[in-house]
C-alpha cells in the first residue's frame, strides 16, 4: 500500500450455514465482523483473508447507481459529506448465483467498502486462455491405449509375433507353420497369464494395505452406486429406536458389587507422559468427521506440541478422579442404512461421531492395556479380532488347516458358526466390567 497507515490482517474461517457450529453457538458471524471493520477501519488499512464459504458469483461489491441528482447534492451541501459508493472491477470464472452467505459478504462489502481482491483471478485467467490458445494448436488426442493394464512390452512383441504366425499360418496351412502358431500362441499365452496374475496380486496387496490405512479411499472405491430411496421414517422413530436398543435392562446387577477385587497393578495407574499420547496422536487418521465439539484430528495433528502438555495435564486428572468430560460423551448419531426395507429401523446401523479428543484418550488408555495383555498373557491364541496384525485371514488358515488335518485322518469335523444379530450394540456393559475387573483392571 502507497500510505502509511497501519495494515490490520484479519483470519477468518466461517462454517458452512447448516454446520451444527450455529446450533450451539447463536451468533451472527458477519455482524462481528461488520463491527471489527468499523472498529479498525477507523485506524488503518484492513486485510480479510480466510475462507467465509460464500459464492459471490458476478454480482457487484459496490452500490450501483449510486450518484446523488444535482438537486439532492446541493440541499444537502455543508450538512453532510457524502461520497458515492465507487465501481471497481472484478474477473471472476465463477457463473453460479450468490448463496445466503455470498449475499452477507455482497452487503459488507456495500456497507463497509471492503472490496474483494481479484487479482489472482486475473492471473489465472490470463494462464487459462494462454493454455486454451496453445492447446488448440499443439495438443489434441491421438489415439486410444486399449491394451490391457498388466500388458508390457515383451508380452506385445510374442502377441505381434503369435499374430505374423497367423497370418502366416491362414496363407499356407502347412504342418510346419501350425506347429509354429502353437508355439508362438503358448509363448503369448503363458506371458499374458503371468503379468495377470501378478498384477493382480499387486492389486489385491494395494487394496489390503488401503484397506487399513486409507479406508474411506477403499470403500469409495468399491461403493456401488446406490439409486436414491425414500422412507417414511421420521426422527422420533429412530430417537424410539436408539433410546430402546441401549436402555435393555442388566440381569447381573447385583453380581458385579458382590465380589472383592483387591489385585491391583501398579503399571496401569501411572499418570500418562507426553511420549504415550505423541504415539497415538500420530495414529490418528486425517479426514474423518468430526464430533459435537466440532475438533478435527487434523487440528490436534498440526498443533500437537502445543497441545501435548495441556492435554498430558487433562488425562492424567482424569486418570485420578475419575471424571470424564461431558463433551466427550455427547455424540451425533447418525443412522446408517446397511439392507433390506429402509421403513425398518432396525436395518439401519447407528454411527456415532464423538469427540476426537475423547478418543485420543481411550486411545491412550487402550496401548496401555494392550501392551499389558501381552506381558502378562492375557488374551489367547484364538482370538482374532481387536488384535493388530491378526484379521479374518489368520481365522480362514486355522479354520482350513483343522479341516486338512480332520480330512488325513479320516474323521469328522463339526462346524458352529454363530452370527449374533446386533451385537455390538446388546452387549452388557457390566459384564464387561466384571470381566475387567477379574483381571485387574479398576
Amino acid at each position: 500500500m502507497s500510505d502509511c497507515k497501519d495494515l490490520y490482517l484479519c483470519a477468518i474461517y466461517v462454517p458452512p450455514d447448516k454446520n451444527i457450529f450455529y446450533r450451539k453457538y447463536d451468533c451472527d458471524v458477519f455482524e462481528v465482523l461488520q463491527e471489527h471493520i468499523e472498529h479498525y477501519g477507523a485506524l488503518g488499512n484492513i486485510a480479510i483473508i480466510g475462507d467465509l464459504n460464500g459464492r459471490i458469483g458476478k454480482a457487484n461489491d459496490f452500490i450501483g447507481h449510486d450518484l446523488l441528482s444535482t438537486q439532492l447534492q446541493s440541499d444537502i451541501s455543508g450538512l453532510i459529506d457524502y461520497t458515492p459508493d465507487s465501481p471497481s472491477e472484478r474477473t471472476t470464472e465463477d457463473i453460479k448465483p450468490a448463496n445466503t452467505f455470498g449475499r452477507k459478504i455482497l452487503d459488507l462489502c456495500k456497507s463497509s467498502g471492503v472490496r474483494k481482491n481479484t487479482q489472482k483471478e486475473r492471473v489465472i485467467k490470463t494462464v487459462k486462455c494462454d493454455y486454451c490458445n496453445g492447446k488448440k494448436r499443439n495438443l489434441g488426442v491421438t489415439g486410444f491405449n486399449r491394451d490391457k493394464p498388466w500388458i508390457n512390452d515383451e508380452c506385445k512383441e510374442l502377441y505381434r509375433t503369435y499374430k505374423r504366425a497367423l497370418s502366416q499360418f491362414n496363407l499356407c496351412r502347412s504342418e510346419e507353420n501350425r506347429l509354429y502358431l502353437n508355439i508362438s500362441k503358448q509363448r503369448f499365452k503363458r506371458m499374458e497369464n503371468t503379468l495377470k496374475r501378478r498384477y493382480k496380486t499387486q492389486r489385491g496387496d494395494m487394496f489390503s494395505s488401503m484397506r487399513r490405512t486409507n479406508p474411506k479411499y477403499f470403500y469409495r472405491k468399491f461403493r456401488r452406486k446406490r439409486k436414491t430411496l425414500n422412507s417414511n421414517l421420521t426422527l422420533d422413530d429412530f430417537v424410539t429406536h436408539f433410546k430402546n436398543l441401549v436402555s435393555k435392562d442388566n440381569i447381573i446387577d447385583g453380581q458385579v458389587n458382590d465380589e472383592n477385587y483387591d489385585v491391583v497393578y501398579s503399571e496401569l495407574d501411572r499418570p500418562f507422559t507426553e511420549q504415550e499420547i505423541d504415539i497415538c496422536v500420530k495414529k490418528l487418521k486425517r479426514e474423518k468427521a468430526p464430533g459435537y465439539d466440532n475438533i478435527l484430528n487434523e487440528f490436534i495433528k498440526e498443533c500437537k506440541t502445543v497441545l501435548l502438555p495441556l492435554l498430558c495435564k487433562l488425562f492424567n486428572v482424569i486418570l485420578c478422579t475419575g471424571w470424564f468430560p461431558e463433551v466427550w460423551v455427547t455424540s451425533v448419531l447418525v443412522p446408517l442404512f446397511k439392507k433390506g426395507s429402509m421403513n425398518d429401523t432396525g436395518n439401519y446401523r447407528g454411527i456415532s461421531l464423538v469427540s476426537h479428543v475423547g478418543k485420543l484418550f481411550t486411545s491412550v488408555i487402550h496401548t496401555r492395556l494392550m501392551k499389558w495383555c501381552k506381558e502378562n498373557s492375557i488374551l489367547t491364541d484364538a482370538q482374532f479380532g481387536f488384535i493388530p496384525g491378526y484379521g479374518t485371514r489368520d481365522a480362514i488358515f486355522a479354520l482350513h488347516s483343522v479341516i486338512a488335518k480332520s480330512l488325513r485322518k479320516g474323521k469328522r469335523l463339526y462346524c458352529c458358526f454363530v452370527d449374533y444379530v446386533k451385537a455390538f450394540d446388546s452387549v452388557s456393559h457390566l459384564i464387561l466390567w466384571q470381566k475387567m475387573l477379574k483381571c485387574g483392571i479398576t
